[in-house]
């Protein structure tokens, strides 16, 4: 009887596990610099997402992050390169602290825009192969040399250790083949919605019971 329950149960869950935006944050923390600070020439970032966050795995195919409505990232902040990466890592320890290069794969290079909601979504040109056991790091590197005004920011979402690195400047333009130093270590993450995980959608019923129990047969019955 229970082998049977139990078929039936992982049954339902693979139904009704199916690939989904997955949202994290919903903070309203601006002038953190980062993924990007559109009031800077120049931005290299790293923010780490762990796997208790996400709670799933898949193939991430675009990522969504959220500004101020004032925020107009065009021929200013709008060159971007994004790169991702499946790290044990999860905070940085210091303002030197990032991951390699050999350990990011690049995932996006072109121009990025802020739509009517204040949202910047971007299609990865080469999908990533998240596996949901490690955390995820998001790396953001914005090679556009002009800036907008102070008002133009991302939302973020206040954490209890150092999750996100970053490095701003109008004059250096950095980037993951030599990072320099950061100024800012952030117990922030950038409101984020990740496409292409599959997370399990499935909650464990309760009051299970089972009656007319036969040696061929019985009536199940739960609540949803």
């Amino acid at each position: 009887m229970k082998k049977i329950y139990l078929s039936l149960v992982l049954g339902l869950c693979s139904i009704f596990s199916i690939a989904q935006g997955v949202t994290i944050g919903n903070g309203t923390s601006v002038s953190q610099a980062i993924p990007i600070e559109p009031y800077y020439g120049y931005t290299y970032s790293q923010q780490i997402y762990s796997s208790g966050l996400i709670q799933g795995s898949g193939t991430i195919t675009s990522i969504t992050f959220y500004c101020t409505s004032a925020t107009d990232l065009t021929g200013d902040s709008d060159d971007w390169i994004v790169y991702m990466a499946n790290t044990t890592k999860s905070t940085f320890s210091s303002t030197t602290d990032w991951l390699p290069e050999a350990n990011l794969t690049q995932v996006f290079s072109g121009n990025v825009a802020v739509n009517p909601t204040g949202e910047v979504t971007i299609v990865l040109t080469t999908p990533f192969a998240y596996n949901g056991t490690d955390n995820l790091l998001i790396a953001c590197e914005e090679n556009a040399p002009g800036y907008g005004s102070s008002s133009h920011d991302f939302y973020c979402t206040a954490t209890s250790s150092a999750t996100a690195i970053t490095y701003r400047s109008d004059v250096t333009n950095p980037g993951p083949t030599s990072p320099p130093t950061a100024q800012y270590l952030r117990n922030y993450l950038p409101n984020i919605t990740i496409y292409g995980i599959q997370q399990n959608t499935c909650i464990a019923p309760t009051a299970l019971a089972a009656s007319n129990v036969s040696s061929s047969s019985a009536d199940m019955s739960w609540t949803p």
